[in-house]
């Protein structure tokens, strides 16, 4: 009996280190996938720049019949190129990446002033957002500010959303895709401490999650208020097969904006439609008034009101030992 027992013991051993070595294999595996998708992405974005950067104020939008098709900095897309660079510095911290990330994103700031539609926080956090996330540059903090500060002059009080159209269609339009534009807010909340910004994006929100989505968590294009009562007059679609239809791109707007509030905020009704990941369930950088500090940054736990320093010796570690881990080394890739 003792003898069968070791062999089952003796051969689970052996099964177990098997399957752990094959896991292990599997894992080396796919982060090699994942390595050469990203140096591939790299070298294609960076191709793309040797045909951009001497067409001075001009950047990609989309290709048509093998041919790239381009834009101005007024076009809704604009900031996604640049952005786009900025992820990929973000990767290979290769230097050439990142000068071209900032020639491209310089190309778009003068729409820090654009007060006629919504897409400024598209354009603006895509590019200078990212730009100052990685690199602290306090002139794409002063950009950041100025297009928080636009994008502002479309918010209602009444209807506690932020204007999408200017369209005569509609009395106040507010489309899904405003979801996008919220973390431009956001991220002047945090730069500035400033709550009206952080307010606005909660109110959106908050108005977007009762009116935009219907029982079963499919969502409306397009909604207008009324904007002496705030009450809700048309939900309809503008891009989409019908009114009840469920636009797909427009699903993903949702989606990215919804986990973007719930990550902001911590609160568990941002993330109604969506349930985000257990690294996303704790809120490290706005406390429950949407303000923010440098200081609390790299603590694990959410902030309590109004503290704007690390409360105790672990959360002082915490961030010490945050900065001081070293930075990547560039990455070599082949143009």
């Amino acid at each position: 009996m003792m003898r069968n027992g070791k062999k089952v013991l003796v051969i689970g051993l052996v099964l177990l280190a098997g399957f752990t070595s094959s896991a292990s294999a599997v894992t080396k595996g796919m982060k090699k996938v994942v390595e050469d998708a990203l140096d591939f992405s790299v070298r294609q974005s960076m191709s793309m720049f040797g045909e951009m950067k001497d067409q001075k104020g001009i950047l990609p939008r989309t290709a048509k019949d093998g041919k790239m098709i381009t834009c101005d900095s007024g076009w809704w897309t604009s900031g996604f190129y640049p952005g786009t660079l900025w992820y990929c510095y973000e990767y290979s911290n290769d230097p050439q990446v990142r000068a071209a990330a900032e020639e491209m994103t310089s190309r778009v700031e003068k729409q820090k002033y654009t007060t006629s539609n919504h897409d400024v926080g598209f354009i603006i956090n895509c590019s200078f957002g990212n730009g100052y996330r990685l690199t602290r540059n306090e002139a794409y903090r002063e950009v950041i500010e100025t297009a928080a500060k636009s994008l502002s002059t479309r918010f209602h009080p009444v209807t506690g959303c932020t204007r999408s159209w200017n369209s005569k269609k509609w009395q106040f339009s507010v489309i899904i895709d405003n979801m996008m534009n919220l973390e431009l807010f956001t991220v002047a909340s945090s730069m500035t401490g400033d709550n009206s910004y952080y307010n606005k994006a909660k109110s959106h929100a908050d108005r977007t999650m009762v009116n935009h989505f219907r029982p079963d968590g499919s969502s409306y294009h397009v909604v207008s208020y009324d904007t002496i009562t705030g009450k809700v007059l048309n939900q309809v679609t503008h891009q989409g097969v019908n009114d009840q239809s469920a636009w797909s791109r427009g699903q993903a707007w949702g989606l990215y904006g919804f986990t973007m509030m719930y990550r902001q905020t911590g609160k568990t009704e941002q993330a109604k439609e969506q349930i985000p990941t257990n690294e996303n369930k704790t809120q490290v950088a706005v406390n429950e008034q949407g303000k923010t500090n440098e200081a609390t940054k790299h603590t694990k736990e959410p902030l309590k009101p109004g503290q704007s320093a690390p409360k105790n010796e672990k959360q002082q570690k915490e961030q010490t030992a945050e900065a001081q881990k070293p930075k990547r080394k560039a990455r070599s890739v082949k143009m």
